[in-house]
Parts: structure tokens; C-alpha cells; sequence
């Protein structure tokens, strides 16, 4: 399932604060959700099929069902409709 990808689900169900967000490289940034991440790894933002992207790292598809139970992320009509 990816590089180390269970043990890092084992470390999101652990979390007490905070979030974490699941990201891959993509070659083509502009037909996806993208993350732009600080020098430290956190998350400046997260923007949906963005004409100059911030970076190359796209939010996979399944993982935009984790963001409805955040208050601070507003979901694009997609996410909303993806349920």
C-alpha cells in the first residue's frame, strides 16, 4: 500500500491534535487537489485543480473524505458532492 503507508495510519489514529494529510507526487499537479507545504511539512494550503500549482503534490481522491470532519477546510463543490 505504499511506502510505509500502515505505519502511518497507525500514527493518524493516534493523533490527539491536529491532522494528517495523505499526499502523492503527480507529474500533471493541475488535474488534482494540491498541497503547498512549509519548509517544516505543514500544510499552507490545499487548492483544487489549480491553473499554476503551488506544488506537485496532489491530495488522492479518497482521501478528501477525511476533510469533512474539519471545521477550518472548506470543501469545493467535488469534495461536497463526492460525499
Amino acid at each position: 500500500f505504499g511506502h510505509r503507508l500502515s505505519e502511518q495510519l497507525r500514527q493518524a489514529a493516534q493523533l490527539q491534535r491536529g491532522a494528517l494529510i495523505f499526499a502523492y507526487p503527480v507529474r500533471d499537479p493541475q488535474r488534482y487537489g494540491v498541497v503547498e507545504f512549509d519548509e517544516n511539512r505543514s500544510v499552507l494550503s490545499i487548492e483544487e485543480k489549480p491553473e499554476q500549482p503551488r506544488s506537485a503534490y496532489a491530495v488522492p481522491k479518497n482521501s478528501r473524505r477525511l476533510f469533512t470532519n474539519s471545521g477550518s477546510i472548506r470543501l469545493s463543490w467535488r469534495c461536497r458532492m463526492m460525499g
